[in-house]
């Protein structure tokens, strides 16, 4: 019996070892092909970001319409080898196919032949990857416009500041363009968004969009686009209006005061809590800041332009800590209709940087247009268009979108928003509202 015994032992070890050893090619090319699967799946996905990255450089050429077929394959081979290099694509099949539709979209075809490293031993077949994507141009208006293209930063939003731009699109002409990619990075760029929100239509820059997501609850929506054609500014052509008559006497001391348009000589300053209503028209303030603050506000202000000139122009500051709110118009018709700061260069083509601050709702209906320097608003400042719910809380913008002329447009040198302040942009306004195109993936 025990000699049977180890006999049936010996027997049984045989036969698990025949079945191991008619299974280990099974068992082998499972694991192979789950090696391999996984390569062509990592393939893949590199295949569609080069796919996305041709069909975008190639559909900057849209706005070109002297562009040929040849031009747009090479624009996307280059984009598609920039972004492949030194990354497992496979091995291209050809050029990349390009179809265009003038003025419209582009669209890039791939295909590559992937490696076979274990499954060879099943197939010789080779693997065939595809990917396919299209890019166009998409219109819009630019209501945040930072017109400048040597700025470090163009647009800085950070510690908590909003611009949200309704029905319209956020805009940087800035040049720069630097890595962006994590902590450590430098903390500017064409568009700087940190522990901030930007909403708009679109948001896109000349130079790199760099968007903070590693430092606080930083929202931009949609995707922020680099790379985008610079916009052109729409109020370059704008005629200073001239100094004429005599300088107004500005007020002084505290109590409520009218004033009327015409010449403020060395700057237009409001102070001592004072409430100052302003009669419609145009007012060039030379050589000097106009300034609101120690507790002023503005009682009425509708149909206004107020010009900052001069040999050596002023500021915007407002600096009002009361929690009151201002409402301001630009006009409707006449040379200036629709803007209602214009800050000009002066001689030296360097005007100081505008300041808005403190704990104040400013309702506009116009364009803030200052080309040549920054505009900072901060500390809790609320800049809107008209619209409800009103008085507005904090952070909040109107629900719908401005009457037709009756929006908030900013258009300036470089824009900061700090601390908590908010910009309500929306709308259109008369003469001022810049036309976007940025390229999207469809």
């Amino acid at each position: 019996m025990r000699r049977w015994l180890l006999g049936w032992r010996r027997a049984r070890r045989g036969a698990v070892a025949l079945m191991v050893g008619l299974a280990l090619p099974v068992l082998i090319g499972a694991a192979g092909l789950a090696v391999d699967v996984g390569l062509w799946y990592r393939e893949s996905a590199r295949l569609q970001m080069a796919a996305d990255a041709g069909a975008m450089g190639a559909a900057y050429l849209l706005q070109n319409a002297s562009a040929q077929a040849a031009d747009f394959v090479t624009a996307a081979s280059t984009e598609i080898q920039g972004i492949s290099g030194g990354h497992l694509i496979g091995t291209l099949a050809g050029p990349p196919a390009v179809s265009v539709i003038a003025g419209t979209s582009v669209t890039v075809t791939l295909s590559s032949q992937s490696d076979r490293f274990f499954t060879n031993l099943f197939s010789s077949a080779p693997v065939m990857l595809a990917a396919s994507a299209t890019a166009g141009l998409a219109g819009g208006t630019a209501c945040v416009l930072a017109v400048g293209t040597t700025p470090q930063t163009g647009i800085d939003v950070e510690n908590n500041g909003s611009i949200i731009a309704t029905g319209c699109s956020v805009f940087s002409n800035s040049a720069t363009n630097i890595a962006c990619n994590g902590p450590g990075a430098p903390s500017y760029d064409s568009i700087y968004v940190r522990n901030g929100t930007v909403t708009a239509k679109s948001v896109a820059a000349a130079g790199t969009a760099c968007i903070n997501t590693w430092n606080g609850n930083t929202q931009v929506s949609p995707a922020a686009s680099s790379g985008a054609p610079v916009e052109v500014n729409p109020l370059a052509n704008l005629t200073p209006p001239p100094a004429t008559g005599s300088c107004q006497q500005a007020p002084s001391g505290h109590g409520t005061w009218t004033l009327q348009p015409g010449t403020y000589c060395g700057g237009l300053q409001i102070g001592n809590a004072s409430t100052v209503n302003f009669a419609p028209g145009v007012y060039v303030i030379t050589d000097g800041n106009f300034t609101i603050s120690e507790g002023s506000t503005i009682g009425t202000a509708a149909g206004v332009t107020f010009y900052l000139g001069g040999s050596t122009p002023g500021a915007i500051d407002f600096e009002n800590y009361t929690n009151t709110s201002w409402e301001m118009s630009a006009p409707t018709s006449g040379p200036y209709a629709g803007v209602l700061f214009y800050q000009d260069a002066g001689a030296n083509g360097t005007p100081p940087v505008n300041t808005i601050v403190g704990n104040s709702g400013l309702t506009l209906a116009g364009t803030i247009y200052t080309p040549y320097a920054q505009l900072q608003v901060t500390n809790n400042a609320h800049l809107t268009y008209p619209g409800s719910p009103t008085p507005l809380g904090e952070g909040q913008c109107p629900s719908v979108s401005p009457a037709p002329g009756a929006g908030l447009n900013v258009i300036a040198q470089s824009i900061e928003v700090q601390g908590s302040a908010v910009i309500c942009a929306g709308g259109t306004t008369a003469n001022a509202s810049a036309q976007t195109r940025v390229v999207l993936l469809q």
